[in-house]
């Protein structure tokens, strides 16, 4: 019998997590299965079953979220574009797009 501990919804309906009852070389064919049968991605019927799954999407930052005074004083303080990037966790051609906007020139 399977406990309740191993049964969650996904997308509405009610999904079991196998990977605790399966073998593991028996994991990817049960994957394989879910997507044929089952009408679910991939990803989605890896993810189901505690394997590698889907990729967690990706997310942007805008100029309009930056705060252009703590960029300016990294920028003067000598910082590089990348350094400021990975401190603000924004890509450093968005640093360097907000810095052209506040009158820095490169």
């Amino acid at each position: 019998m399977i406990g309740l501990d191993y049964i969650r919804k996904v997308s509405g309906a009610m999904a079991v997590n196998m990977s605790e009852f399966v073998p593991d070389n028996n994991l990817n064919w049960l994957a394989l299965a879910a997507c044929v049968y089952g009408n679910i991605s991939a990803g989605r019927a890896l993810c189901c079953l505690g394997l590698k799954g889907t990729k967690p999407q990706k997310t942007y930052t805008r100029v309009s979220d930056l705060d252009g005074n703590s960029l300016l004083q990294m920028h003067n303080a000598g910082m590089s574009l990348r350094a400021i990037s990975y401190q603000v966790g924004a890509d450093y051609k968005t640093v360097k797009r907000a810095l052209m906007m506040l009158g820095v020139e490169f």
